[in-house]
């Protein structure tokens, strides 16, 4: 339940970005500050997607979106540390990912948060 919920809520606030970001661009006034501040946010939404643990097996990649199959390096496998640690058949280091996943759905969903909030900021900006 937690990873649906991190998922909806991480696509609505995605939406909710969007929308803020495509008016404010549409009116030509985001200042220069206001964009490295955005794009700084919107760095830290990819960085929340990675694992600090790693994947399972493999602490080198960790990205929790995709990662290339270590059984077959030309294939991208979606959600890998859920999946690597299904295919070892370790339970609880699956709730675990699972649950790590939902987590950093919500930082990457609070940081796009953030973005918005920038993006629909007069701060700065003159109309």
């Amino acid at each position: 339940m937690a990873l649906r919920r991190g998922v909806e809520a991480f696509r609505e606030e995605a939406r909710a970005f969007e929308t803020a970001r495509d008016r404010e661009l549409a009116r030509d006034i985001l200042g220069r500050e206001q964009a490295r501040a955005v794009n700084a946010h919107l760095r830290a939404v990819g960085l929340s997607l990675n694992s600090d643990r790693g994947l399972p097996g493999d602490g080198w990649s960790r990205q929790l979106l995709f990662a290339a199959d270590p059984d077959n390096g030309y294939a991208a496998l979606p959600l890998p540390a859920v999946r690597l640690a299904l295919r070892a058949g370790d339970l609880e280091e699956t709730e675990r990912r699972v649950r790590e996943l939902a987590d950093r759905l919500q930082l990457a969903g609070e940081h796009l948060a953030e973005a918005r909030r920038v993006v629909t900021s007069r701060v700065g900006v003159s109309p």
